[in-house]
């Protein structure tokens, strides 16, 4: 270890990652409920993984004015001479 200040900042982030973990733990897939002066108030808290499906891309359309005008994208041939 280079000196106390870099194992102090490691020391600190494993801490605060380690609060973190703790209080998702505490209050994932929670559901709350409370009646007061009449009122109701409903709230939860559900955190998920993402999954691993890949999102689809549709392909880029092709330029719908360079179709109109007849006009091509693509380079013309060089001529030599």
């Amino acid at each position: 270890m280079d000196s106390f200040e870099s194992g102090g900042v490691g020391a600190g982030i494993v801490i605060a990652l380690g609060l973190i973990y703790k209080i998702y733990q505490a209050v994932n897939h929670k559901h709350i409920r409370s009646r007061c002066c009449g009122r109701e108030l409903d709230a939860s808290l559900d955190i998920s993984d993402t999954g691993n499906t890949p999102i689809k891309v549709a392909p880029a359309p092709e330029n719908a004015a360079v179709k109109q005008n007849g006009l091509s994208t693509e380079t013309p041939p060089v001529k030599n001479g």
